[in-house]
């Protein structure tokens, strides 16, 4: 695994109930070709508690919180900026001493070296910026497009249905599959995302 130093923005600083100290570590590192930053806050809180919280706080911030899957033997909450193509995630080790040690990191899904994702639905002609990836239980495509958005809901309404796809009210249903459409205007762009999840 590639694991090297990377200069970059500041990581987002979450709010850390009853902290005690923090580490920070200069710099991003790259696993799995994608650039991640890492945190830790040492805190008075339990674990129980702390990840209650940071779901709570992930979900006021408009992070996408897919299912649950445990990485490691820890509480942990992640969440995805489904715009940026950020993922958030959040490990709570528990100590001895009864504070749990709180482990931030930030992968930069959109900086991926290696090549995207395979995508799962298509894209309107004249897209640019296509970015796709897969975080825990989900998966995201984006890209921006010079249409309006009643006409890129005519293409996917039009395209998803001849591949099977249901259209329901704000999104689309195939067996266990859900797919969610948003259409942002941006000036005279249109911003898209598609998330695909289990429903």
């Amino acid at each position: 695994m590639l694991a090297v130093a990377l200069a970059a923005a500041p990581m987002r600083q979450w709010e850390v109930p009853q902290p005690l100290e923090a580490v920070e570590v200069p710099g991003r590192t790259v696993a799995g070709g994608v650039p991640v930053a890492i945190r830790a806050v040492r805190s008075k809180s339990d674990a129980e508690s702390l990840e209650r919280f940071f779901r709570a706080e992930f979900k006021k911030a408009g992070l996408f919180l897919g299912p649950v899957q445990q990485l490691t033997q820890h509480r942990q909450v992640t969440g995805l900026d489904v715009e940026a193509l950020v993922s958030h995630t959040v490990f709570l080790q528990e100590n001895p001493d009864r504070t749990t040690t709180v482990i931030f990191t930030e992968a930069a899904v959109a900086e991926r070296e290696k090549a995207e994702a395979p995508r799962f639905a298509p894209v309107m002609p004249g897209a640019v910026g296509v970015l796709a990836a897969q975080t825990e239980g989900a998966q995201v495509l984006a890209y921006r497009v010079k249409a309006k958005p009643d006409e890129v809901r005519a293409f996917y309404g039009q395209t998803l249905v001849k591949a099977g796809w249901a259209e329901k009210e704000g999104h689309f249903e195939r067996g266990a599959e859900l797919l969610e459409l948003s259409v942002k205007q941006k000036v005279s762009e249109t911003a898209v995302t598609l998330t695909l999840r289990k429903r």
